[in-house]
């Protein structure tokens, strides 16, 4: 089949959907299909903006995909069939890494001129809550196709978290303006947070969350979909099959740094820390927690992965609680380059709470063998449902910086006895063994299960 995906941002830029799309793309190409993604003109410097590479046009533009973008981007775009559409925009944040398409009838000529060109379209995904949703669903109902849609974002708390007071005004100007693209109202809801939300579902034939917890907010809040026989779909973002072999067999070497087989090195002193540098991530927090930890004592190092809004004050927070000789800020890597970071260190610190819908670094660093302290409730009681998980979570008790020094003590503890009992979580120094993958948290499984969901809308919409 042919699936055009909507991104509200390039895929070349910081972010989890990012991650998601470029991993989704990669092994619907390697089931056979054809995927074209449809995303804002990037104005980062280093990025090739392709208005169109068709089927086998890998081979001379892999190189240009491979950017160094934080948390994967780039190195999982070179693969075949690489199709993108890149929609008129402008560049919205200083650093130019994000950019913004606006809903307008000329951005839906430019894309039905350019659709055109390509073979015939099979399935939307909609995977973008904003201008791009609006883009897509239009060309969705234009052109007849069924839409599956994949919330990643927490639009509420994503409002609250970067706009603070106006945030309800906010919340029910998109709303109005969502209403008004995608041709009137359909939802009941009273609260414009969940009608977002319930707008896109009623008009969609599946709607897939990556996560139960996320699923089962937008269903007691009443969110419902269109069709007589459309579901919700669990599924999370995996981690690439390619990657978590190399990463676990020669100790991170996923750029052949290290010889395949070579003994994993991992520094149970080493706590990772890995996001977008915003208020929602919390990372200020996690450095007092460090700065606690120190002060009671603790043995440790911690790396810092990431850009964002923040990073000036993270860096003056370090400074003033005197880490610098702990505390490295390690910027922007890439997707292999993040997973050997996390399978060379003993922890990694998950500090958001309420605003994930999955929590992809937990689900990374379980697959590689990492203990993980868990602040947000929510992630951590969906992950420590899974098999062979309890070895390797902590949960952190509440919001404080306190706690969260408690839980970083606790699982660097957990790190450090497994490095020397020779366990899995250690895995440090010579002949540590690497884990076996959690098989339901590789992306290849993930794919499968979309897969089934993608035959099922076609047959229930008559398009198969």
């Amino acid at each position: 089949m042919h699936i055009l995906i909507f991104s509200d941002q390039h895929v070349e830029s910081l972010g989890g959907a990012q991650t998601s799309i470029l991993l989704q793309r990669k092994y619907l190409q390697r089931a056979g299909h054809l995927v074209t993604v449809c995303q804002p003109r990037s104005f980062k410097p280093g990025v090739v903006n392709r208005s169109r590479q068709g089927v086998g046009s890998d081979a001379a533009h892999a190189g240009d995909n491979v950017q160094a973008a934080a948390r994967g981007g780039s190195a999982l775009a070179a693969s075949s069939a690489v199709t993108e559409l890149n929609t008129p925009a402008i560049p919205v944040t200083p650093d130019r890494e994000y950019s913004l398409t606006l809903p307008t009838g000329l951005v839906q000529r430019w894309l039905d001129r350019h659709t055109e060109k390509l073979p015939p379209i099979d399935l939307v995904l909609v995977q973008a809550d904003f201008a791009q949703a609006l883009i897509g669903y239009r060309f969705a109902r234009r052109h007849r196709l069924p839409v599956v849609h994949t919330t990643h974002t927490n639009i509420g708390e994503s409002f609250r978290s970067n706009t603070g007071r106006i945030a309800p005004l906010l919340l029910r100007g998109f709303l109005l303006l969502q209403r008004h693209r995608l041709g009137g109202r359909r939802s009941r809801l009273k609260d414009p947070e969940f009608a977002i939300y319930d707008e896109y579902a009623r008009r969609a034939a599946a709607v897939v969350t990556p996560s139960l917890h996320f699923q089962e907010l937008l269903r007691k809040a009443g969110v419902s979909t269109g069709y007589a026989a459309a579901e919700f779909v669990h599924a999370i973002t995996g981690v690439d099959d390619d990657l978590v072999d190399p990463v676990a067999a020669a100790g991170g070497a996923a750029d052949a740094t290290v010889p395949a087989g070579a003994a994993v090195r991992r520094d149970p002193t080493r706590i990772v820390w890995s996001g977008r540098m915003s208020p929602e991530k919390r990372l200020l927090p996690f450095i007092e927690a460090l700065r606690l930890l120190a002060t009671g004592g603790a043995e440790f190092n911690a790396e810092i992965y990431g850009e964002g809004a923040e990073k000036d004050a993270a860096i003056t927070a370090v400074k003033a609680a005197g880490l610098d000789d702990r505390v490295r800020f390690c910027g922007r890597v890439s997707y292999p380059e993040m997973l050997a970071a996390q399978r060379h260190s003993g922890v990694l610190a998950q500090t958001s709470i309420g605003f994930e819908t999955q929590g992809m670094t937990v689900y990374e660093s379980l697959t590689l063998g990492t203990v993980v302290a868990v602040s947000d409730p929510n992630i951590y009681a969906e992950v420590a449902s899974a098999a062979d998980t309890a070895d390797f979570l902590v949960a952190v008790a509440d919001r404080t910086p306190q706690s969260l020094a408690r839980a970083l003590r606790q699982a660097l503890q957990l790190a450090r006895a497994a490095s020397i009992g020779g366990g899995e979580a250690g895995a440090a120094g010579e002949g540590g063994s690497a884990p076996a993958p959690h098989r339901q948290f590789l992306q290849s499984t993930q794919t499968a299960k979309l897969l089934d969901v993608y035959s099922r809308v076609l047959r229930v919409t008559g398009r198969r």
